[in-house]
């Protein structure tokens, strides 16, 4: 029932890239459990899957507005607090990012 509906809605997730880039960037952190290693490899794919970039370990960044699509995230996965959407004006060395995107 439910459970096959937001299934399909979670593979049918995209993240809208707008004509003008707002120069900020939607950094997405989270912190799973070692015992929770599944959930772990389906947020990193989830997040790859929908153009995040891997920063660190459980750090992804995408330039482009994404708060609903990482709620629904949250919600999908029972995620709570353990998912976290930073909307950030300023990353030190980006460019590598900025070329990764194709923003520049």
């Amino acid at each position: 029932g439910k459970r096959r509906i937001l299934k399909y809605a979670i593979s049918e997730l995209k993240i809208k890239r707008p004509k003008k880039w707002d120069q900020k960037w939607r950094v997405v952190v989270y912190d799973i459990s070692n015992s929770q290693k599944q959930l772990q490899v389906l947020i990193r794919e989830t997040l790859k899957n929908l153009g995040f970039f891997p920063m660190q370990e459980s750090v992804y960044i995408n330039p482009f507005p994404c708060f609903d699509e990482i709620e629904f995230l949250r919600e999908y996965y029972g995620l709570g607090s353990q998912i976290q959407y930073l909307l950030v004006e300023k990353i030190e060395n980006d460019e590598v990012y900025k070329t990764y995107f194709k923003l520049t």
